[in-house]
Order: structure tokens, then C-alpha cells, then sequence
């Protein structure tokens, strides 16, 4: 997939959405490896994932939405 994209532009537009509405946002693969993502230093989602709870909880939620993405082939 890299050698589809050019990850340099795809890197800062993340970044500059990141600066825009503070959100994370990954581009992952079929296999659900991110390709692509980007966080500021501080994400209100950290204290979230400090406790394993809480990262498997997150894990579990971008599993989810990378499933929809894939059935209804559309971003979410």
C-alpha cells in the first residue's frame, strides 16, 4: 500500500486534522496495521489507556469501527 500512497502527504494531513480538531487518526491496512496516524503529545484519550482495561477497551473500539469500515466499504 505504500507504494500506492504518498505516506510524506498523507502524514501531514494528519497531522493538520489532528491541529484542527484534536483528534487521533489512523490509515490502517486490511490486516488492521496502521499505516499512517497522528497524535498530539497529549490525547484525552491517555489517561484512558493507562490501565489495560482501558487500552483493550480502545483496541476493541478501533477493531470495531475498522470492521464496519470494511463491510460497508466507507471510511467511519
Amino acid at each position: 500500500m505504500s507504494h500506492v500512497f504518498d505516506l510524506k502527504k498523507i502524514q501531514s494531513l494528519l497531522k493538520n486534522f489532528n491541529a484542527l480538531t484534536d483528534f487521533h487518526v489512523s490509515l490502517f491496512n486490511d490486516e488492521l496495521v496502521a499505516i499512517a496516524g497522528y497524535q498530539s503529545a497529549r490525547s484525552p484519550c491517555d489517561p484512558i489507556r493507562t490501565c489495560r482495561q482501558g487500552l483493550i477497551a480502545c483496541q476493541d473500539c478501533d477493531r470495531a469501527a475498522f470492521q464496519a469500515a470494511v463491510r460497508r466499504k466507507t471510511p467511519v
